[in-house]
């Protein structure tokens, strides 16, 4: 292939932006009327830097709250050693990603939960985060990643499942397909409801956690916006109880993201129980308060300068609202609504400085 073929093809498939900015003399900043003096090498260079990019909008980096469930995925099913837990699993090139694909290597386990009756050998689980829509889009969305996993893998279709998990009740979703939610199958007070009869043969269910009963699903119900401090106690009560490393350290991992979501409630707990804050202290060390104060801070202070680097860039002209949403992890709506805000603050404070010059020099 020539290079100007080369050139073209990569602006065919957006690998190379026609809006890049020329602004330095370097490979990297090029724009694409210079194209065609690069070698191949550097072109390359360009297109796979171009691709990382729109794979990293196309597919964000998990957050907290994905995070914490997929801890909990490990603590829950820890003693099912032929269970593998594969996060954010790419199903192609430019891929799609599962948020999780749990596969069981031994067809004759029986992982006794509620939330895992249904499971078969493969099994598809899309979480969303409290805020996240659960819509009949995100249930094609997650078909569609069944049929990528059948397609590349092999996989017999009736070894399929597919889970969609939120905190709050997609009741919207649930209207929707009530002429497919039975009766019989849909335990509310437990908050599954099983899909059948639907547009495709896998087994569907939804997950309410924040309404699963038991003690073996205080983790999933902490997963939450307004979790329950009861639920906290009972998992510090259950690595307190742990002798594998690698099992506490799940539990460390999902706490500590907790912590960092909800400090409000981590405090309340430890006020209301000494034994508790004892427990949350010998899991973590006595600086770990400290240290989780200071890191918030510091993780608040870098994403106020970053959202502050996108307003301006956003007001400039130099980056559409919404790549500079994407980019926040946030909605336009929502970018659009704190760049006012900010707007009006900032503005405020300018106003305010200069009355004070003003009265200073008079």
């Amino acid at each position: 292939m020539q290079r100007t073929e080369i050139v073209q093809t990569a602006l065919n498939k957006g690998f190379i932006l026609e809006e890049t900015k020329n602004t330095e003399n370097t490979a990297e900043n090029t724009s694409p009327t210079d194209l065609k003096a690069l070698t191949k090498e550097e072109l390359i260079s360009i297109v796979e830097s171009q691709r990382a990019e729109i794979d990293e909008l196309d597919n964000p980096p998990p957050n907290d709250w994905h995070s914490m469930a997929y801890a909990m995925f490990h603590i829950i099913l820890y003693r099912f050693k032929l269970v593998n837990i594969k996060h954010e699993f790419p199903l192609g090139a430019q891929p799609p990603r599962a948020d999780f694909i749990v596969v069981d290597d031994n067809e004759t386990i029986d992982l006794d939960s509620a939330v895992f009756k249904i499971f078969r050998k493969t099994n598809i689980i899309e979480f969303k985060s409290p805020d996240d829509e659960l819509s009949e889009q995100v249930l094609w969305k997650v078909v569609g990643y069944a049929g990528l996993y059948i397609a590349k893998y092999g996989a017999d279709d009736r070894d399929i499942t597919i889970t969609l998990l939120r905190d709050t009740k997609p009741v919207k979703l649930l209207k929707e397909l009530e002429d497919f939610v039975e009766a019989e199958d849909a335990d509310d007070e437990n908050g599954i409801y099983y899909i059948k009869g639907w547009k495709v043969d896998f087994p569907i269910q939804i997950v309410v956690t924040s309404s699963l009963k038991g003690k073996d699903n205080a983790g999933f119900r902490a997963i939450s916006k307004n979790p329950r401090i009861e639920d906290i106690e009972q998992l510090l009560l259950e690595v307190s109880e742990a002798k594998d490393s690698d099992l506490i350290g799940w539990f460390r991992d999902f706490l500590d993201l907790f912590s960092r979501l909800d400090s409000e409630t981590v405090e309340e707990m430890k006020r209301r129980n000494p034994d508790m804050a004892r427990t949350w202290r010998d899991i973590f060390g006595v600086d770990a308060e400290v240290d989780a104060a200071v890191s918030s801070a510091r993780a608040d202070e870098r994403a106020n300068t970053t959202r502050t680097i996108y307003f301006s860039l956003v007001q400039d002209g130099d980056l559409t609202i919404d790549r500079a949403a994407q980019k926040s992890g946030m909605t336009t709506d929502q970018f659009r609504q704190q760049m006012e805000e900010y707007n009006r603050t900032h503005s405020s404070q300018e106003q305010t400085a200069q009355t004070t010059q003003v009265a200073q020099t008079v």
